[in-house]
């Protein structure tokens, strides 16, 4: 009898750990969202349940595809009225970067990383994983001599505060096109996430004084010295942001219940170039205001000085099949006007 009882308080006090884990870690996440300016991606999509939403946010139901999707409600409103603010800062420009000096990279801890495949066909791989029916629509380069490929990891230690602080481990994976102009995000883990994930704090990891983290900030410092380097007239603002391979649940959730809104569906979304919203529109606003869209809008938002008057007119989202057995992967494109540039033939 003692022996029963033993095992019975044994299987209680399990269980009750194992329930004590769950909550631990569903609170951190929680706790610790994903920062303002974070496409927050990966090369790969992982498995959840795709949904389908009424406007209001409340779940209606689920289904399951190649690439399957959260099951958290969204607050749309929020999403519409965020882009409609992103789409004020590209507008008026009144939120100027400090972030100018490409130098400030390394006092920061950024580092640019070399190929670290080689013999690899990174340009290659590129191309498979994104539509060539996009490279030919958009008229990007075929020839790998107009692109470049830029990788940066906040890997090196770096004084702010009277204190020398740890690098994230943050980093940032892009390609250059300079062609036609475009800059195609392959990864983008920011400080916070990466902090987070190795179960630091970023309240006590990170300064609390402004420091170079943002994407947004980042990569253009990346692409003002790149455009500078150039042969030829000097190269403006990107025509186009591909996000490739998008993995962050607030993105792929917005995505999901603006399809709704318009009668469609993961299901029913196929290849490039998919299904593409205005700005105009709720949907496109709430798009924009996603972790994938707002890196874009706060690039051109706060690079007046560089850039002119430049803002997202559409987004268009797709998805690309790869590997055996096929999975899906979910693409958006941002297109771009201004800067002296108007709407080409593609419109979406």
């Amino acid at each position: 009898m003692a022996s029963e009882q033993i095992r019975r308080k044994m299987k209680q006090f399990v269980m009750l750990a194992i329930i004590g884990i769950l909550i631990f870690f569903i609170a951190r996440f929680e706790a610790f969202p994903f920062p303002a300016d974070s496409i927050t991606k990966g090369p790969a999509a992982e498995k959840s349940s795709s949904v389908i939403y009424h406007p209001d946010g409340k779940l209606l139901a689920s289904s399951v595809n190649g690439t399957q999707f959260s099951k958290r409600a969204i607050d749309w409103d929020k999403f519409v009225c965020k882009g409609q603010q992103l789409l004020d800062v590209m507008s008026t420009g009144q939120q100027e970067s400090e972030w100018t000096e490409y130098s400030k990279l390394e006092d920061y801890g950024w580092e640019l990383d070399g190929n670290n495949y080689p013999g690899v066909d990174l340009f290659g791989e590129l191309k498979d994983n994104l539509d060539a029916a996009m490279f030919e629509d958009l008229g990007l380069s075929q020839d790998s001599s107009d692109w470049q490929m830029v990788d940066i990891t906040h890997r090196n230690d770096y004084d702010v505060d009277g204190k020398t602080w740890e690098g994230s481990e943050a980093f940032y994976n892009s390609w250059f096109e300079f062609s036609e102009t475009a800059i195609v995000v392959t990864s983008a883990y920011s400080p916070e996430y990466q902090l987070i994930r190795d179960g630091k704090d970023p309240k006590q990891d990170l300064p609390e004084s402004l420091i170079l983290k943002q994407w947004s900030d980042v990569t253009f410092l990346l692409w003002d010295k790149a455009t500078q380097n150039r042969p030829g007239p000097r190269v403006n603002a990107p025509t186009w942001f591909i996000v490739e391979s998008i993995i962050n649940p607030d993105t792929k959730d917005v995505v999901s219940q603006a399809l709704s809104n318009v009668g469609s569906s993961w299901d029913t979304l196929g290849d490039y170039p998919g299904h593409t919203f205005d700005m105009t529109t709720d949907e496109g606003k709430a798009i924009l205001a996603t972790p994938t869209g707002r890196g874009p809008a706060w690039f051109l938002g706060q690079h007046k000085q560089r850039f002119g008057q430049t803002s997202i007119y559409s987004a268009s989202v797709w998805f690309e099949e790869r590997h055996r057995p096929a999975r899906k992967f979910l693409n958006i494109l941002f297109a771009v006007e201004g800067g002296g540039r108007e709407h080409g033939p593609w419109r979406g």
